[in-house]
């Protein structure tokens, strides 16, 4: 019970039974990832000022995504993953989503020696339990769209031309190449 509503205070407390009740396994549900990497990191690496350019690199991406009600998917190197609508659920999470990309692009333009790409597509993905660990699994349109998207970018924000239809009337878009 004392983990129960210990968890109960990160997620949904529906999904929190669910969990309980082993019945999450394999539920689907619309999501917006972000995608964003440093693009110089073997540059960054050789450099004096690497430890300290890194913990504002993810103080800046964390922040930014908690204060939009985002979970943190993954973090291996400089590559992280940003969810939102999931595991709680979120009204307008795709705007919440362009809004913290917006938020990190403009925190780390105070550090030019950063190459950050953000790539934000939004989409289903099956949310499941595997070995005890919330997995998010987004379908592969998903998952490579924003993917390429990351990988163009260049200390810019692009963003899929589903997620442009969705989001159009919040924010200034344009099309890209």
């Amino acid at each position: 019970d004392n983990i129960k509503r210990i968890v109960s205070s990160y997620l949904d407390k529906n999904l929190v039974e669910k969990i309980v009740q082993g019945s999450i396994i394999g539920e689907r549900q619309d999501i917006t990832m972000m995608l964003i990497s440093l693009k110089n990191l073997n540059t960054l690496v050789k450099s004096d000022s690497y430890t300290d350019l890194m913990n504002k690199y993810f103080r800046i991406i964390t922040n930014s995504v908690y204060s939009n009600r985002g979970v943190l998917g993954h973090l291996a190197g400089s590559d992280i993953i940003a969810i939102f609508n999931a595991p709680r659920a979120q009204e307008e999470h795709e705007s919440a989503a362009v809004r913290t990309a917006l938020k990190i692009s403009e925190g780390l333009s105070a550090y030019p020696e950063l190459t950050v790409g953000i790539g934000i597509n939004s989409g289903q993905a099956a949310i499941g339990l595997n070995a005890k660990i919330l997995k998010f699994m987004p379908s592969k349109g998903l998952a490579f769209i924003a993917q390429k998207l990351k990988e163009k970018s260049k200390n810019e924000v692009l963003i899929s031309k589903n997620l442009n239809d969705i989001v159009r009337e919040n924010f200034k878009t344009h099309r890209y190449g």
